[in-house]
């Protein structure tokens, strides 16, 4: 089939995000977000400022704002914004609406409502009301399959996880600003030597 030089760079781009996604997320996940339309319902999508208030197209405005919390804790602000910064958990609703079955909605719907029943055990309070510190102690505790979480719950959070890193590392200043950004690529290249401590390659490609 002929192909143009802009298809061929925008695989290549594709191959190089999805390389760099897998190291984030795992390559399963990372296939799962890059393939179908869900990259594409990524790259439509805009941040609200502030993020969404009020219900929102599947979850309703109270797991929004506990979802803003959890986004805000797993990818905290550092000297970029946290993922509740850039609106990741609106993303997610978005997302779930739009490239998800029922099952997949109610894994986040769940893992919220995990969260919120294990502070309201362990604090007497609602996940949103606790402290920062209780706040990280559940997401620790379900990351690690602690209890009062089981094996379930932790791969149903593992999911959230990921759909976190997909929206923040496909926002602008994740792209640009949390991982590596060349802006004008000087040609393909077959290797790139990429240390331990270097930032995996940012999305920002894609969006052009």
């Amino acid at each position: 089939m002929p192909h143009n030089e802009t298809d061929s760079s925008e695989q290549l781009h594709r191959r190089r995000f999805l390389k760099g996604l897998s190291a984030l997320v795992g390559s399963f996940a990372a296939g799962q977000f890059i393939f179908g339309n869900g990259l594409s319902v990524a790259q439509a999508y805009e941040i609200v400022p502030g993020g969404i208030q009020g219900k929102g197209q599947i979850l309703t405005a109270f797991q929004l704002e506990q979802l803003a919390q959890v986004c805000r804790q797993v990818l905290p602000r550092t000297n970029t914004p946290s993922a509740a910064d850039v609106d990741c958990h609106g993303f997610i609703d978005n997302q779930l609406a739009h490239c998800y079955e029922a099952r997949e909605q109610q894994r986040v719907i769940a893992t919220l409502n995990n969260l919120n029943s294990a502070a309201k055990h362990q604090y007497q309070l609602m996940f949103t009301a606790v402290s920062d510190t209780q706040q990280v102690q559940l997401l620790n505790a379900i990351d690690t399959g602690q209890s009062p979480f089981n094996k379930s719950q932790t791969n149903d959070f593992k999911f959230l996880k990921s759909l976190i890193c997909f929206g923040y590392y496909t926002s602008e200043v994740g792209a640009t600003k949390e991982l590596r950004f060349d802006p004008i690529p000087n040609g393909y290249k077959g290797t790139v030597a990429l240390g331990e401590d270097d930032s995996n390659w940012g999305s920002q490609g894609l969006f052009y």
